[in-house]
């Protein structure tokens, strides 16, 4: 049960990437080949695994273990994310966020159409790249006080592999955000088994096709009986206990292990509409680190999916990805879903 105890959140590790997010504001999105004039321009915090360890901390009590691995350049973004992860509680900072000499800090360069809060998004990788399977280590004793570990695509996929297998063997809950997507089905004899290693893999309804191999047009995603079908083909070739796609304004879909039922089951979440759509970035962040979180303080599966759509939905209202994570806080959950 959520509640304002640190007692019982069991605790969220998330090993990834943190980025400087350069976010320009226009009109509408350019076309290959166009320029077009800016409306507006920010400088932010970002990055998949800093913004999903940032949500965490916003909706969690005081106390809570948060843990981020990551790494950042020796630049001034650098040293400004060292000083965010330290007045938003991260546990350990310096010992689980290596600042690395001679590297600049992972970037995002992103448009919004300011419109309808739509956006694409260039990385630059930067110390990102530069993470270890030493560092996973150098925290480990951090790590394992957690009970759900989460991991993205923004940091080396061989690092990823062994926070997971690791995390596994240790008997945490593995989330596995697979953003950006890559196929899974082609991966080196090295990694081709590392999806044994994950319990939840959470991508959304653009990259799920990715995953497999295929093209968009695969997998579609118009009604109930469609979404079940996709989430099917990607559990019969993934082997993945739980299958979680997040698809937008329209909520999220499962087809996930129901222990009650000793089966897996296909679950529809639909999202509660949203009137004033101002930036759509970091939605899907909020999403998984609130679904991270959830599933640490032993919400149920369908639950938590219904409580990080709620989330994820408060966030696309405000501008930036850390930036709307502002408006989220524990007891505008608790409130909401009286628990």
């Amino acid at each position: 049960m959520l509640s304002n105890e640190s007692e019982s959140e069991g605790g969220v590790a998330v090993v990834g990437s943190s980025n400087a997010d350069l976010v320009n504001f226009v009109s509408k999105l350019p076309k290959s080949g166009e320029t077009i004039q800016s409306l507006d321009f920010e400088q932010q915090f970002g990055g998949k695994g800093a913004n999903q360890a940032m949500c965490i901390a916003k909706i969690s009590s005081p106390n809570a273990k948060l843990v981020f691995v990551g790494a950042v350049g020796s630049d001034e973004y650098g040293k400004q994310m060292i000083e965010n992860f330290k007045s938003n509680r991260f546990q350990n900072v310096e010992n689980n966020v290596r600042m690395i000499n001679n590297s600049v800090t992972g970037q995002a360069s992103i448009c919004v159409e300011k419109s309808s809060g739509n956006n694409i998004i260039v990385l630059v990788g930067g110390a990102n790249m530069l993470i270890t399977e030493e560092m996973i280590n150098h925290s480990w004793e951090d790590i394992k006080q957690c009970k759900v570990l989460v991991c993205q695509n923004e940091i080396p996929l061989n690092v990823s592999y062994y926070a997971l297998k690791k995390a596994k063997e240790e008997g945490l809950i593995t989330i596995w955000n697979t953003a950006p997507a890559i196929n899974l089905l082609n991966l080196s004899n090295e990694l081709k088994d590392i999806c044994n290693y994950v319990d939840y893999l959470i991508p959304n309804e653009h990259e799920a096709a990715i995953l497999i191999g295929e093209d968009d047009s695969s997998l579609s995603f118009n009604n109930d009986q469609e979404i079940e079908r996709s989430c099917k083909v990607l559990f019969d070739k993934l082997h993945v206990n739980n299958i979680i796609i997040t698809l937008g304004e329209k909520g999220c879909a499962a087809y996930y292990l129901d222990e009650e039922k000793n089966d897996h089951v296909f679950k529809f979440v639909p999202a509660e509409k949203v009137e004033n759509v101002v930036d759509s970035t970091g939605a899907g962040d909020a999403w998984v680190g609130s679904f991270a979180y959830f599933l640490s303080c032993e919400i149920p599966v369908i639950d938590s999916m219904n409580l990080s759509n709620f989330i994820a939905g408060i966030t696309v209202q405000y501008k930036g990805a850390q930036l709307s994570y502002n408006a989220l806080n524990s007891k505008t959950v608790l409130e909401k879903f009286e628990l």
